[in-house]
Order: structure tokens, then sequence, then C-alpha cells
């Protein structure tokens, strides 16, 4: 290992010495090398032996220590490029050296790449900002499970903040762009792979409800005879309610419908829900009830080709305005919007009326899987099917009944018997 610098020539011939130091060493496969280092001796000196510990660990196949790890992240980035280029960086030590935002802009191209959401994107980056930036995260080897956890605490505020089914969402981003680095090979393994989330159930700020069939009746009829309400007519709210409860679409899907989504000659007939305005970013086509088709197509006869067929260019575009949209045709017939358990009746809960409904009517869970186009049947059986009391009677009903002969007697009445109607006292022998 030497440290040197270097001399030359200037153009009017006088020999000058360059700024820098530089570090001239054999690495790994026994090649010279020289690196461009620092214009302060010290600092170059500390340089030289840091690059020995580097030939040394590259030598043994040793992972680099914390101290090392921190001081690459330090070094400027044309010579940790150097570093990796001439083999004593990993790729993935290279990648972890990067501040943690250039790699955060990476992983939003790679979404919009994939074809993700526009709003999807934005949500889950910006959710990895916040934690980034809320615990300091400045390099890979900075993230720490410890601090993220104190900071989703925070977040929560002690019931007062974030809910825990947000909190986990934003552990969910974090633990996805992790693991991208991983895949992508910029880092061999996710620093928060062994965090979980919490359970949201024990905390839920805003639970939804399934509607009754006399409240979706309710619902409907109020709509249809109601005046307009953010930019709806009261028959086109009462088809959007109804085709909202016969298919499941969500708010934002339903508003992206246009004439030639509807197959309703095909059989069965069919609604498409363009791969830009899936959730899931595919396309949907799902079947429609006949009777439903018969309101749709004189419905569908007064639009345009291309034009969408509910007039809500604001409206539906929030799950907020089409819930107060829904409250006040609610309200219209009596029917609370928040119930004596303290679940709400919003939009999206014609969704979980639609998919609850599916399971009372006795419908395969595989089945109401696929027309919920849920990715796991756990999330469909779990999150959006609510079963009314009722139902669990009824359910009670399908078991075989045990009632014996002495079953309606009284218990003063019944011999102290046995089984074999032996007395229950023991005999003694001998």
């Amino acid at each position: 290992m030497r440290l040197y610098k270097s001399k030359y020539w200037d153009k009017d011939g006088k020999r000058c010495t360059v700024s820098k130091w530089y570090v001239e060493f054999y690495d790994h496969t026994r090649r010279l090398r020289r690196l461009a280092a620092f214009a302060d001796r010290r600092a170059s000196e500390q340089f030289s032996r840091n690059v020995d510990k580097l030939v040394a660990r590259r030598v043994s196949g040793a992972e680099l220590d914390p101290t090392m790890s921190r001081w690459v992240e330090g070094l400027p980035a044309r010579i940790r490029e150097r570093l990796a280029k001439i083999g004593l960086l990993d790729s993935c030590q290279e990648a972890a050296s990067k501040f943690l935002e250039k790699h955060v802009e990476d992983y939003e191209a790679y979404l919009v790449a994939n074809g993700r959401a526009t709003k999807y994107i934005k949500i889950t980056v910006s959710r990895v900002r916040a934690i980034l930036e809320g615990c300091r995260f400045r390099c890979w080897s900075d993230i720490s499970p410890d601090t993220a956890h104190k900071y989703l605490a925070g977040l929560r505020d002690g019931g007062n903040g974030a809910s825990i089914e947000t909190s986990n969402q934003y552990l969910r981003a974090l633990k996805q762009f992790c693991n991208w680095m991983v895949r992508n090979g910029r880092a061999s393994e996710s620093p928060v792979a062994h965090m979980q989330g919490l359970n949201s159930r024990t905390d839920r700020r805003r639970e939804r409800r399934a509607l009754s069939r006399d409240e979706c009746s309710r619902l409907i009829e109020a709509a249809r005879r109601g005046p307009v309400r953010y930019s709806m007519r009261g028959p086109e709210r009462a088809f959007l309610y109804r085709l909202a409860l016969e298919t499941g679409l969500r708010a934002s899907e339903l508003r992206s419908l246009t004439k030639s989504s509807f197959s309703l000659d095909a059989v069965p007939p069919t609604v498409t829900v363009e791969a830009a305005h899936s959730k899931h970013r595919r396309e949907d086509t799902l079947p429609l009830r006949l009777e439903a088709v018969k309101e749709i197509r004189p419905y569908l006869a007064l639009k345009r080709p291309g034009e969408r067929i509910f007039n809500a260019p604001k409206s539906l575009n929030s799950t907020w305005r089409t819930s107060k949209m829904m409250r006040a045709d609610l309200e219209a017939v009596g029917i609370p919007y928040v119930n004596g358990t303290g679940k709400v009746a919003d939009f999206h809960s014609l969704r979980h009326t639609f998919i609850s409904n599916l399971v009372i009517g006795g419908v395969h869970p595989k089945v109401a899987q696929t027309l919920a186009r849920h990715s796991s049947i756990t999330l469909t059986m779990d999150h959006y099917t609510h079963v009314a009391i009722e139902g669990l009677v009824s359910a009670l009903g399908t078991l075989p009944d045990f009632s014996t002969p002495e079953a309606g007697e009284s218990p003063e009445a019944m011999p102290a018997t046995g089984t074999n109607g032996a007395s229950a006292l023991p005999t003694r022998r001998g």
C-alpha cells in the first residue's frame, strides 16, 4: 500500500503536484490498482487503511462490519462506484451506500413501469417516505426495526392518531419497498422482514356494516324519489346503488363505466371494468342479473357512445363524497348512518353487502372470492362478510337434534341411574 501525489507539467512547462493524494495497492486478484483519495493527507491515510481492510474482507469472504459499512456510506459516489467496479464492493453493498431517497425514486419508477394505479403509487411511496424521514433513515444500514416500531407507535399516538389498520398499511409499504430492494439485488436481506402488524380488529375506527335486504330496498326507493344530490338525479342514484349491490363494484370502478362497458346481449350479460380503472390493474368482466338488464337497457339507450353512464364527475371520485351522498338518502328514510354498535353504512358498505349476501345465500367461498375479485379467500371471508345473528341461528338449525325422550323431564323426576339403566351407586363385591 503506497500513498503518494502525482506530478505533472502545466502549459507553461512548470512542474506541479496534484491536489489529491493517491492510494496504490494490490487488490484481491493481486492486480495493481490506483485510486484517487482526498486532498487532506490524514483523511487519505485513513482511506488507504480502510481500502486495505476491504481487500482483506474480499479475500476472506467476510461481511462488512457496521463500522466499515458506515464508512462506505460516507464515501463520495465516485469512490463507491470505483470500488464496486474493481470488485471490492458487491452490488448490494454499493447500493446500500446510496441515500435511500434515490432508491425510493427508483422504486417509484418501477411501480409506474409495472402499470400500478397512480393513486396506489402516490399513497405507497408517500408512506415509505414518511417512515424514512420520520425515523431519519438516510442509508440502508440505518433502517432499524426498533426505530420503525417506535415511529408507528407514535403515529398511532395512544389511540388519538392513526388507527391500527393505517399503521399496518404504513408497515406494509415499508416492507414492500425493502422486499423490492432485495429482489432488485440492492440488498441481501430485508431488515424489517420479521416485523408484524398489529391486530386491527382491536381498534376499528371505521368499521363498516352490511345493509339488510329491507334497508337496501328503502335506500334505492329513497334515491329514486329524492332530489338531485352532488349532480346526480334520484333515478340515477337508485341505479348506481343497485348496480353496486348486484356487482360489488367499487365507487371508482362504477364511475369509469361507459356504454361500451356493458354487453347486454351476451350470454350471460356482462359488465367490464377496464384494467386502467380496476384496483388490481387487470380487466374484470362480471355477470349481470337478468332482472337488472331490464332496467339497464333503457338507461343506456339515453347515453352516447363513450359517455360515462353516471353524471358524477367529482362525487364518485371520492369515497367521502359518495358516502355523504348516500348518507343523505339513508337519513331520508330513517336508516342510521351509524348503528347502535358504531358501525357505519357508507358507499363501500354496498360492496360489503354484496359479498355478505353471496355467503349468506350459500355461495361457495371460492366463487364469492372470484366475484369479489379478491386476491385471497381470507380477505373475502374475514373482512367482507357480515352475518346477522338470524343467519347464525339458521345455521344452528342445520345441526342434528340430539334430544332424548327424557329431555323434557325435570332433574328431580329422573332416576339416579347410569347410562345402562343400572344403579348409579357402585355395588360392593365380596
